[in-house]
Formats: structure tokens, sequence, C-alpha cells
């Protein structure tokens, strides 16, 4: 059984990542001596009983995505991204397959979520950069694209022999005429579907997203399931 599914689009600028990595560079740039001289220079705390400070509490996995969903739904690009990468970095395990397939569904769930965000705004940021274009974001005003065409993705030998399944996400641009543009792979399948995914997505055709009346290009991702046979 093989299924497509729609999901929305998301813009970002890696920036305020970029300004954190270098403030980290000054800070041990300083070395021990520049902190040693301003001790040296503060001035003596005043004198009296201790006042204990609870620390904030750590907001958990959930609260970090909601966090950058919300971010997201008023396109505030430089907090849905240190959100993202604030939630990703607690997890090592993403860069080992086997260690990733061990955390609960659940975890491997939202994290998935999270990781296709991040990717998702690397993307926009990075159409921005070649063409100068911004694209809209559906919603308020922005009705979403509708797929008026699709194809469905060939089996590739592999798949078909091995009766292999999985996931491919495929992230595009659907412009003002409602074409398939900057196609490309998010999310990999493996089994030799990858190309066949990306094949099918580039046949689609839609009807355009619209904003005042008027046609706009808008982001999607397409995720585009193979069920093992």
């Amino acid at each position: 059984m093989r299924s497509e599914r729609l999901s929305g689009y998301i813009k970002s600028s890696a920036l305020p990542h970029v300004a954190l990595a270098l403030l980290g560079v000054i800070a041990v740039m300083a070395g021990p001596s520049s902190f040693a001289h301003a001790q040296e220079q503060a001035p003596a705390a005043p004198a009296g009983p201790a006042t204990a400070q609870a620390p904030d509490p750590v907001p958990t996995d959930r609260q970090l995505l909601d966090k950058a969903l919300a971010a997201a739904k008023i396109q505030d690009d430089a907090a849905e991204l240190q959100t993202l990468q604030t939630l990703l970095g607690r997890y090592p395990e993403l860069q080992d397959p086997v260690r990733y397939r061990k955390l609960p569904q659940a975890t491997q769930a939202l994290l998935r979520r999270a990781s296709l965000m991040s990717l998702s705004l690397q993307a926009q940021s990075d159409y921005y950069a070649k063409t100068g274009t911004r694209l809209r974001r559906v919603g308020g005003g922005v009705s979403a694209p509708v797929p008026i065409h699709q194809v469905q993705p060939e089996l590739s030998d592999e798949a078909r022999q091995g009766h292999f399944g999985g996931i491919a996400v495929v992230n595009l641009i659907v412009d003002e005429k409602g074409n398939p543009q900057n196609v490309h792979l998010l999310q990999a399948m493996g089994h030799g579907m990858d190309e066949k995914a990306i094949q099918a997505v580039k046949q689609y055709k839609f009807k355009p997203a619209m904003e005042n009346g008027k046609p706009v290009p808008v982001m999607l991702n397409v995720e585009i399931n193979i069920d093992p046979f």
C-alpha cells in the first residue's frame, strides 16, 4: 500500500546559532587570568543571610517542541531554530541509527518531527539566499495549495524483491503556477526508492496557494509511505 501525505512549510535564518557559537569562542579565549582579574575588581557582596534561589525548571521535550511550533506560528524564525537546536542537541543518538532505534517510539516520533522542521527551515533559507524570493506561510490569509494531480512512485527492484517498505519525505516549492520547484529529499527511505519518490513528486500539479486573491509560492513537505507487501 502506498500513500502520500502533505505537510506545511516553515522558514528560518541560522544567524542566532552562529552568534552564540562565537560568544562561546570569545569566552574561552579570555582565559583564567581575565576571570581572576574580574574577580579582583568585583565589589564585595553585602553581608546578611544568603537567599537560595530555585533554578528554572528544565523544559520537557514536548514543551520545547510546542515552543518551536508557537514560534513558527508567529514566524519568529530565530526563536524557532534555537528551540529546535536545543531539543535535538539533547539526543546524540540521532547520530547513531542503532541507538536511535532503541529510544521510545514516542520520542522517535517527536525527534523526527523536530528534525524535519529544522531541515525545512534550512531549505527555505537556502531558497531565499539563492532566489531572493520569500515564501509565504500557509495560514493567516494564505490558503494551502491543493494537489490536483499526483503520481505514485514506481517500486524499485530492491523494494519489490525484498518486500521492503518505509517513509520518504520530499521537500518542494509550489510556485505561483502550481508547479513543483526545487524538489529534493529531506528524509531517505532507502532500498532504491528515494530517487523514485523525487521523480514522482516532480510530476505533481497543484492549485497554487492564494493570498488576497493572488497565487503565491509556498514550501511543502510530501511524505510518501511505502508499506511492506
